[in-house]
């Protein structure tokens, strides 16, 4: 498959619904020093009167544990796009981890009941139709600078099998500028990104690195924790990324 058709960049609704219920919870989270993106700002203003259990059910379980756990499920079991339903579980997104994946699976069944409810109590869908043209140009802005940053990474990392799956560039403008996911589905890889006044090429570097480095990582993890106590010797804690 050639590298223009892997890489697709555009919104996804499902995404905005989720993130519309977030922001209408107490979602606040925003590492932009001049504050949310205005289709954001627009978005929670719009949002401010709504009232609903499932806002309550949402933030509690955010709280609990991360929205990346939403993000991976919405685009795992998106109730309105059948074709979408992959089967793939919590515990796939957090193969290295297992105490991890536990947690979060255990909380699938309230993720597909908050799922269903956003589909069908919040009001999103006059607010996807006056905000997805936004989505679309952010999505056309950044489609040449995705394509460019998952060939460097394979020119770089040189898999010998990259993923079969087309690679999409979702931006989100519902969350916090700086933010990225990684969902592998299985048929596609999503590069989830929040917000960018730049070409936002590094994230797209950042997150589909994951899906090619992750798995070697999780094949390890039994040397990584045998020596894990070599890790204080040799690395530079005054790293804050590490």
């Amino acid at each position: 498959m050639e590298l223009a058709e892997r890489l697709r960049s555009a919104p996804d609704v499902r995404l905005f619904r989720l993130f519309c219920v977030l922001n209408a919870s107490g979602y606040n989270l925003e590492c932009n020093p001049a504050g949310m993106h205005p289709v954001r700002l627009a978005v929670r203003a719009a949002l401010a009167g709504w009232e609903s259990p499932v806002k309550q059910r949402l933030w509690t379980l955010v709280q609990q544990t991360h929205q990346f756990a939403f993000v991976y499920w919405t685009l795992n079991h998106g109730i309105d796009d059948p074709a979408a339903l992959t089967g793939r579980s919590l515990t796939d997104a957090f193969a290295g981890s297992p105490e991890l994946a536990a947690v979060f699976e255990a909380l699938a069944p309230e993720l597909d009941a908050i799922n269903r409810a956003i589909f069908a109590e919040s009001p999103w869908q006059g607010l996807w139709d006056e905000h997805r043209p936004a989505h679309e140009r952010e999505a056309a802005r950044h489609r040449p600078a995705g394509q460019l940053a998952v060939s460097a990474i394979e020119d770089y990392l040189r898999p010998k099998s990259p993923p079969k799956a087309a690679v999409v560039y979702v931006p989100n403008l519902l969350d916090s500028y700086s933010t990225g996911y990684a969902v592998d589905t299985g048929p596609v890889v999503y590069v989830v990104s929040g917000p960018s006044d730049d070409l936002n090429q590094h994230i797209v570097r950042h997150e589909y690195a994951h899906i090619l480095v992750n798995p070697l990582v999780a094949s390890q993890r039994e040397a990584l924790d045998a020596t894990a106590h070599l890790f204080p010797k040799v690395a530079d804690l005054s790293n804050q990324y590490l």
